[in-house]
């Protein structure tokens, strides 16, 4: 962490310090993953993977079929990790259906599943026995949702024991909005909540408005006694506004959203939107898209001006004739390339008070040669303290996973967190001997699984 000054800073400048951590071999489940989470302290990440694996034998011709279940921890401070097996009475079929995937207490997590032939949920639980290495399936909860296509999973309520599911319904258009006990256990306790008609109530707000605006059901946060709702126009994402619905008064509204740390917002749709994730009152999200500052440069003005030439020319004829031949050439996947490459957008949305601010990271990314474009193996979570805990994928070529953690831009920086990632870096003995952080105060000094 870069710690010039101890003096209170502005979250632009929070948000460009971050917390490294040692790069290490990651688990088998952390190699291109098919689900991750964290747990509620954010020191824990959980891989979820099912793969089926075909090898042929050349002499015989015989096929053999392995398949893969498991589901993997890794402590980002210590390195530690432990591999699980989850349980065989679950098929295979009924795993791939997977839609999300969350932690309940550091050894309980579920696995969210839709059906949408049968349009119904499931929740289904796993405890993790770290002596047997084995992640049992201890109960299933399944609910009718009817929906056109898997559910959005929010955990932002995850902390007061709810996850929010949202979705639509194609036949009626309407919006899909409701609130599930993240635990199938404390359903005693914590009763379902369906916001579907607040929702479709706001909608009908939003087309009496005179500009036009529709809800992106895949933005709904609960917070409190309120539900706050991103806005789109058509497939661009608004980000100038957001909805607010008063859960007391049944009152809506749209506020207005501090966007000056957003690049190119008006030009960022839901098809560049790459991952969203919220805790409470803190939401982030990423965008994968063209980097709009290489149309200011000599090269892209000069080529782009040849492309507009050419089409009021002869109406694009000769650039129908370049394309035609590239595909007879290359194949079809041989397209000219009319756009920058790709570049990551990362940002932090604080909800109370409604402004964005943008975090400077650049993930390590692939080239498809094939599309001409780069796409990056990163993703994050959001822990309860408001800050994304961002992890690179391990590939074939470097088995080593690489962590860095963002804390919350809007709220100030601890001193002990500086201080103990400081002794974290630069002092072995330090994160090795648990010993010895807990003589120094450490709090949370037992770094393991």
């Amino acid at each position: 962490m870069s710690t010039r000054s101890l003096s209170p800073q502005s979250p632009e400048q929070v948000a460009n310090l971050t917390e490294s951590y040692f790069s290490r071999k990651a688990p088998e489940a952390l190699r291109f993953p098919d689900l991750i989470s964290v747990n509620s302290s954010g020191d824990i990440i959980y891989a979820w993977k099912v793969s089926v694996n075909v090898d042929v034998n050349r002499e015989t011709g015989e096929a053999q079929i392995e398949v893969v279940k498991i589901i993997s921890q890794y402590h980002v401070k210590s390195g530690e990790s432990r591999t699980y097996e989850v349980d065989d009475e679950l098929s295979l079929m009924e795993l791939q259906q997977r839609c999300d995937f969350y932690v309940v207490t550091d050894y309980t997590v579920v696995l969210v599943t839709y059906d949408v032939e049968k349009c119904t949920l499931g929740q289904v639980v796993f405890q993790l026995r770290p002596k047997t290495h084995a992640a049992e399936w201890i109960a299933t909860r399944t609910v009718t949702v009817a929906l056109t296509h898997s559910p959005f999973i929010g955990v932002g309520q995850l902390q007061e024991g709810r996850v929010l599911i949202t979705g639509s319904r194609s036949t009626t258009g309407e919006l899909v909005a409701r609130s599930f006990a993240a635990d199938p256990h404390m359903l005693n306790v914590i009763s379902d909540v369906d916001y579907s008609t607040q929702i479709n109530n706001f909608c009908a707000f939003l087309r009496g408005a005179k500009e036009e605006r529709e809800v992106f059901i895949g933005g709904v946060f609960v917070v409190g006694n309120f539900l706050f709702i991103m806005l789109r126009r058509e497939d661009v994402m608004i980000m100038d506004e957001i909805g607010k619905i008063d859960l007391l008064t049944n009152v809506f509204s749209l506020c207005e959203v501090n966007k000056s740390s957003v690049a190119f917002s008006g030009h960022l749709t839901i098809r560049h939107l790459k991952q969203l994730t919220s805790r409470r009152s803190n939401v982030w999200m990423s965008f994968v898209a063209p980097d709009y500052d290489q149309l200011n440069t000599f090269y892209w003005n000069i080529r782009l001006r040849l492309v507009y030439a050419n089409l009021r020319l002869d109406n694009g004829f000769s650039l129908n004739v370049l394309v035609w031949c590239l595909e007879k050439v290359y194949g079809p996947t041989m397209m000219p390339r009319t756009a920058p490459d790709n570049r990551f957008y990362m940002y932090f949305f604080d909800l109370n008070e409604f402004r964005y601010v943008k975090a400077k990271y650049t993930p390590p990314k692939i080239h498809t040669e094939a599309l001409h474009r780069a796409e990056f193996l990163t993703a994050f979570e959001c822990d309860e303290e408001g800050g994304a805990l961002v992890y690179d994928f391990a590939t074939k070529s470097c088995t080593d996973i690489s962590v860095n953690y963002f804390p919350k831009p809007t709220a100030p920086l601890r001193l002990s967190s500086m201080a103990t990632h400081v002794a974290y870096r630069n002092y072995p003995s330090f994160e090795k001997s648990p010993l010895l952080r807990r003589m120094l105060g450490v709090t949370n000094w037992n770094w393991s699984i």
